[in-house]
């Protein structure tokens, strides 16, 4: 008897210990008020759902978008996938981008740019990676950007070249180093279905970012929750993850063989999800203010989230500081925000499942 009332304690005791880590790290009672929402317009265009990441290309003033629906696949990948390209002050809407030389249904996560040096000509390259969610396996696409031809200012994507790798596990988020050199994040470290649903449930710590050289990919930095948005400082010193179940940001030195070690770490009362930067360096990121909420979206599209956009600075330590809320809103006009980011008086929030991007003004 006495042995099954220890056990019985003992279950009890863990499933106290459970709950509580799952009210934390879920935030069930999260509340959030409409914040600089006033003002704030939504753009739609043809096929542009759920725009899950963007990032604007700073010399040319463009926001390049990758859009693909959610909701259309059981898993939640996305489907349909598309490339947007929008030119504030010239586009009335996000314009699609047609793609050549890549026969695959685009069905993308997280996206990089990257800007060569300049040429004979003085143009520097552009050009655009992205997380690929294949039928069969995981791979990040490059593509380069080119002028078209059939009117100024039009442009096109033509595919370089398909990446693979037995490191790539579940791929959410990429930011190039490199014509051919980037870093992405695996958000879990096990398979899917079942190895989701195990990492998901124990609140295990597996995601990891990867590094890719141009030749080969290795695993850089282990030991994470949830490894999401990434990105790059413009120096090329550091590494920022948005860690979403961890409710953190991490920051990271990078190594001159590409390996990176941990600078810095910043707790959050909300889930991070993908970073941009503005024309002056200023960092912006979404995010999920409750994750309970979030899983109820994604399965009833009429149940909204609250979402958010975080703005803050990098020190020349690596240091996260000045951490703001320029905008927040309850999810009746923006539900599940991924990505925000900014340019002049303007910024612009993405959200998973929604149609269209917010246009608000900062």
């Amino acid at each position: 008897m006495k042995a099954k009332r220890l056990l019985a304690g003992a279950l009890l005791l863990g499933l106290f210990v459970y709950g509580a880590k799952a009210v934390t790290t879920l935030r069930p009672f999260a509340r959030i008020a409409p914040q600089g929402t006033a003002g704030c317009r939504l753009l739609e265009a043809p096929g542009l759902v759920g725009a899950e990441d963007m990032e604007f290309d700073h010399e040319s003033g463009a926001l390049w978008i990758v859009a693909g629906d959610r909701r259309a696949d059981p898993s939640h990948r996305p489907r349909d996938g598309a490339v947007f390209r929008f030119r504030p002050g010239t586009d009335v809407a996000p314009v699609r981008v047609s793609i050549v030389g890549f026969s695959t249904e685009l069905r993308p996560h997280g996206l990089g740019l990257w800007r060569g040096a300049a040429g004979s000509t003085g143009a520097r390259e552009l050009r655009l990676f992205s997380v690929q969610h294949g039928r069969e396996h995981e791979s990040v696409e490059i593509f380069a950007v080119e002028a078209t031809g059939s009117e100024a200012g039009s442009v096109q994507l033509r595919h370089v070249r398909s990446i693979t790798s037995p490191a790539f596990i579940s791929l959410n988020d990429v930011t190039p180093v490199g014509p051919e050199a980037f870093y992405a994040t695996n958000d879990h470290g096990r398979r899917p279905p079942l190895g989701f649903l195990i990492e998901d449930f124990l609140f295990l710590s597996n995601a990891s970012v990867v590094y890719f050289d141009g030749q080969s990919a290795r695993r850089v930095a282990s030991d994470l929750r949830y490894a999401n948005g990434i990105t790059a400082d413009r120096g090329g010193r550091y590494v920022l993850v948005a860690e979403t179940m961890a409710e953190r940001m991490s920051v990271f030195a990078r190594q001159p063989d590409g390996g990176l070690s941990l600078v810095a770490q910043h707790a959050l009362d909300t889930a991070p999800d993908n970073f941009a930067q503005d024309e002056q360096g200023t960092y912006f990121v979404a995010a999920h203010p409750s994750a309970l909420q979030f899983l109820r979206h994604a399965g009833k599209a009429s149940v909204p989230s609250a979402s958010q956009a975080l703005r803050f600075q990098l020190s020349e330590r690596g240091r996260i500081e000045q951490v703001s809320v320029p905008w927040q809103d309850d999810g009746r006009m923006l539900s599940a925000s991924s990505v925000a980011a900014a340019r002049g008086s303007t910024f612009y929030v993405g959200a998973v499942f929604a149609p269209g991007i917010l246009a608000c003004s900062r």
